[in-house]
Formats: structure tokens, C-alpha cells, sequence
């Protein structure tokens, strides 16, 4: 059987290309015709303009083309986009800067608000309850005031004291003194304080002292700042356990003439009671007034009767005089009701001397 093979194929060239070099064609790209036609102007998209849900008419939604009018899809899309868009972002379409404008400010004046409310509403809630811890401590303070100075009796107290002469900080004379002071409420409602001496410089004697000052009024004058009728008269500041108070500059002459000047704070202790009052007082207006301008006193209740009364318990005061101040500082102790003890004895029958 003779073998099987593959005819050949002869591919002849040209002549003019089998001996010369090869030539390559430079390459070429075919693109396909694009006719150009005037279109009708109905098959030009534009936007319509929109007012409130109306829907824009041109030439083309009659009924002889109905392209836009009859697509299902179109129409319906156009009316869900009418009815979903918000009023808001309908006022942004017409007038975006305006709105944005109006929406900045708006947010923000919201946002400095909340921030003003939420720092000045702490702040005035302190301040509420700061007025009310102020406003109690005051009617406490008027209430133990008037009490001292209507119902107090008569009492009586261990004094201690000492009278200084300063000068330089050095003590140029100096007087110790104790004794018994009596304090009686007289006919005008004032209390009137009497000392009776029993020591003198250590020494046991019934004389009136001569010292380089003496100050009384320790208990009549050590709350009366407090009486509601002087109240008015100062502004007064409570922070914490201290009570701060001053003169008021513009508080009526009638009943404040006598409360000018002033300057002091008060102490409380943790239960609200008044443990420590001190005051100073102008140079003029102590002058005027025959007051010390310096005073510190500290009280503590003491019962008396069946009722508690704040009394002093301890005074310094100092009065400065040119190139001197005077010192007096005072210490009361073991007070308690003053008592009066009459002793009515027996009588003896006189003898009759008539017979001799």
C-alpha cells in the first residue's frame, strides 16, 4: 500500500518581492460611518421645571407621540419623586444658599443655647441654694438676736480680763483684773452691765480698776447686726461655714447711720450654730460712735431658765491711738441666773432698861 503524505503547496511570490527586502504597510484603522441628521426637537431630553406637583407639558406629551406620556416606568417615577422629595429639600433646590444660611445659623444658634443652658443651669441652681442656706442661717441668726435682747434675765458671770498699752508691739502697761459682772435688762430694753472686782493684779481687792481700757457691751452689742431691723443694713455672703457681711453704701440713713463702716465675717460650726463673730469698724465712724474698731468675740449657747441663749464667752478688742493701741481681751465663765439672797433672821426682844 503506498505511504500516506500531505501534497505540498507551492506559494509563489511576486517578482518583485523575492529578492528585495520586506515592506511593511503602515497600519490603517477602519471606523465606522456616523451619519449626521437634524433631530426633531421633541427627542432632546431637558429638564423640566417643577412647580409644586404640576407636571410640565411640551409638544411632544400629545397623543400622537406619546414617548413620554405613555412610559409606565418614567411616569411613575417622576410622580413618587414628587410626593417622597421633602418641602425641605425642595426650599434647597430653589434656594440652596439661602437655606444653607438659614440652617447654619439656626443649628448653631441651638448649639450655644444648649451650651449656655447647660452651664448657667448648674450655676444658677448653686446660687438658688446658696441664697437658701443664707436666707435660713440670717432667720436663725434674727431669731437668737431677739430673743437676747427681749427675753434674756438677768445673769451673772465669772469675768477674767486683761488692759494692755501697746506701743511698737511692746507692752508699755498692763492691768489684770476679775471679778463678778451682773447684767440686768433695764427699763429701755438695754442690758446694763456691772463688774464687781474681787482681784487686782493678783491681788484680792473691791476697787474699781484703772486700766488703760475698759470695753463693756460684750453681750447687748455681739448680735445686733443680726436684728432684722439691721439686716437691711448689710450684705452678706455665706460660703461654707463663714458668713461674710458689709455696710450697704446705699442703705437709708434711718435705721443704718449707726451701721456704717462695717466690715467682719461670722463662723458656724457643722450644726449651723455661731461660734465666732468679727468686726472692724472705720476710724470715723468708731470715733463718732465711741466704738472699738476692732472687735472678735466668740459665743456658745448657755441655758438660762429653761431657754438657750448665745452668749459671749470671749472678747478681744483693740483701739489704735497715734503711736499707741490699747489692747482688752476678756474671758466670761460659769454664767448663770443672777440670784438675790435675803437672809431674814430671828428677832431678839430688846432688854427694857426703864426699871433701872
Amino acid at each position: 500500500m503506498p505511504p500516506v503524505g500531505c501534497p505540498k503547496l507551492s506559494i509563489r511570490r511576486a517578482r518583485d518581492r523575492e529578492d528585495g527586502p520586506r515592506q511593511q504597510r503602515t497600519p490603517s484603522i477602519q471606523l465606522p460611518r456616523i451619519g449626521l441628521r437634524k433631530r426633531h426637537p421633541c427627542q432632546i431630553l431637558r429638564e423640566q421645571p417643577r412647580i409644586g406637583l404640576g407636571l410640565a407639558m411640551n409638544r411632544c406629551n400629545r397623543l400622537g407621540d406619546g414617548r413620554a406620556l405613555f412610559q409606565p416606568a418614567a411616569f411613575g417615577r417622576q410622580i413618587l419623586r414628587k410626593f417622597s422629595q421633602p418641602q425641605q429639600s425642595r426650599m434647597h433646590a430653589r434656594a440652596p444658599l439661602l437655606y444653607d444660611a438659614a440652617r447654619f445659623i439656626v443649628v448653631q444658634a441651638l448649639r450655644i443655647a444648649l451650651v449656655l443652658a447647660s452651664v448657667l443651669t448648674p450655676g444658677r441652681m448653686l446660687r438658688a441654694q446658696e441664697d437658701e442656706a443664707l436666707q435660713s442661717r440670717l432667720r436663725t441668726l434674727a431669731a437668737a438676736a431677739e430673743l437676747l435682747q427681749s427675753k434674756l434675765p438677768a445673769f451673772a458671770c465669772h469675768e477674767t480680763f486683761i488692759s494692755q498699752q501697746l506701743q511698737r508691739g511692746k507692752v508699755k502697761r498692763q492691768v489684770t483684773a476679775a471679778g463678778e459682772l451682773r447684767v440686768e435688762p433695764g427699763k429701755d430694753g438695754k442690758l446694763d452691765e456691772n463688774f464687781q472686782t474681787s482681784e487686782l493684779n493678783g491681788r484680792p481687792s473691791s476697787d474699781f480698776p484703772r486700766v488703760p481700757m475698759f470695753v463693756e457691751g460684750g453681750f447687748q452689742n455681739a448680735l445686733q447686726l443680726f436684728l432684722p431691723s439691721d439686716q437691711k443694713c448689710f450684705n452678706f455672703r455665706l460660703a461654707g461655714n463663714r458668713m461674710e457681711f458689709a455696710s450697704r453704701p446705699d442703705a437709708p440713713e434711718e435705721p443704718c447711720g449707726r451701721r456704717t463702716g462695717i466690715t467682719g465675717f461670722a463662723l458656724f460650726d457643722a450644726s449651723g450654730t455661731l461660734t465666732h463673730i468679727e468686726s472692724h469698724t472705720e476710724g470715723e465712724s468708731a470715733a463718732r460712735r465711741n466704738i472699738v474698731p476692732y472687735a472678735a468675740l466668740d459665743l456658745s449657747p448657755v441655758e438660762l431658765g429653761g431657754a438657750v441663749y448665745l452668749l459671749t464667752t470671749h472678747v478681744i478688742a483693740e483701739r489704735p491711738l497715734d503711736k499707741i493701741t490699747l489692747r482688752w481681751e476678756a474671758n466670761y465663765t460659769a454664767c448663770r441666773l443672777y440670784e438675790v439672797t435675803v437672809k431674814i433672821r430671828t428677832p431678839t426682844p430688846a432688854q427694857d432698861d426703864s426699871g433701872k
